[in-house]
């Protein structure tokens, strides 16, 4: 377990430092940090509950015509495994361009934090190693989706579409998160929502609809139920309460308010979905793109409530040991750490 708790010491340390109150440039540090987080996910060996089936993907499509690729399911990874499979790259490859991917668009939603580093530390006991490392396509989706929500809160509508969109040839579920970003919007909302929900239907018609009917059999008809659901929900919950409570001590402008508000909502609807639904794993994974709710308000509890005009290195205390439990936790008691521990890399293996 020693690299995991290594990564986390890292990220703690440099949670120990003076809180920003505007974004600024990402000190070198910091992003000799997000490297070697890269390095951390991406070449990882046998690690992860889904390794065996990526395996399987990559197999599939190494030596695949190209026209064949593009009509997988989440073409962007299918096309990632095919040029591995041109160079003989293996799964390595693949895993530290998703690596890449996920660790920019966290970089860039960290920089929109007080602590940027501390903003990467809540997300590294289950974002980071068990999604990024684990849920690989939905990983790239999230990372993708974090850096989208800075453009949109600027205004760059294009550049968030952009990211969307390729977010969705990563993992289609990504769809769910659209609703909750544009209709946050205060400005030009007629355009913002019309595009919305012509993008939303058109990643639901070309990515979504032909595996539908397979992914309600699965999730549904089948009552598939996620261990440890009930943990993960309230892990969203929880803070999404603490910001309905005092939202305007955690946001700095009207946007952000109505953003964070709808994600808060979402999050506790989400309670509700686990104790009606029939099928645990679906709510599971849609509750996955809530997270960044959980970085903002946790990152920003310092801020929101100072002591004496200064930041509460209390709270960054109580964040640290709140995050160093939840991986603890994990790590060792959950029913699927077996594929996370003992870790190893493709320079490391047996």
């Amino acid at each position: 377990m020693f690299p995991y708790w290594l990564i986390f010491s890292i990220f703690a340390v440099g949670s120990i430092g003076k809180l920003r109150r505007n974004a600024t440039a990402l000190p070198p540090l910091f992003l000799v940090a997000m490297v070697f987080l890269v390095m951390f996910i991406g070449l990882r060996y046998e690690v992860g509950g889904d390794w065996k089936p990526y395996l399987l993907m990559y197999d599939m499509v190494r030596d695949a015509d190209w026209s064949d690729v593009l009509t997988q399911n989440d073409p962007a990874y299918m096309l990632l495994n095919r040029f591995s499979g041109t160079f003989n790259g293996e799964m390595w490859p693949v895993n530290l361009v998703c690596g890449a991917l996920f660790c920019w668009g966290l970089a860039k939603f960290a920089n929109d934090q007080p602590n940027p580093w501390l903003a990467v530390l809540i997300a590294i006991p289950y974002m980071v190693i068990v999604v990024a490392m684990g849920y690989t396509r939905q990983g790239v989706a999230i990372g993708l989706m974090l850096a989208a929500i800075p453009a949109f809160q600027r205004g760059r509508y294009v550049t968030f579409f952009f990211y969307i969109i390729f977010a969705a040839m990563f993992h289609k579920t990504v769809v769910a998160a659209i609703p909750l970003i544009a209709l946050s919007t205060v400005r030009h909302r007629f355009l913002i929502w019309a595009t919305a929900g012509a993008m939303g239907s058109a990643i639901f018609l070309v990515f979504i609809s032909t595996f539908l009917d397979a992914m309600v059999d699965n999730y549904v008809n089948q009552e598939m139920n996620s261990d440890g659901a009930g943990i993960r929900v309230a892990m969203i919950a929880i803070p999404a309460f603490i910001y309905m409570l005092a939202q305007n001590r955690f946001v700095i402008n009207e946007q952000e308010r109505v953003l964070w508000r709808n994600f808060a909502i979402a999050s506790l609807l989400m309670v509700v979905g686990l104790a009606v639904s029939s099928s645990s794993t679906i709510i599971d994974r849609v509750s996955l793109y809530l997270m960044p709710l959980q970085i903002v308000v946790l990152s920003r509890l310092p801020l929101a409530f100072p002591r004496n005009g200064r930041q509460n290195g209390l709270l960054i205390g109580t964040v640290i040991v709140y995050s160093a439990f939840i991986q603890f936790v994990w790590l060792n008691f959950a029913s699927h750490a077996e594929y996370w521990v003992p870790y190893y890399t493709y320079f490391t293996k047996n």
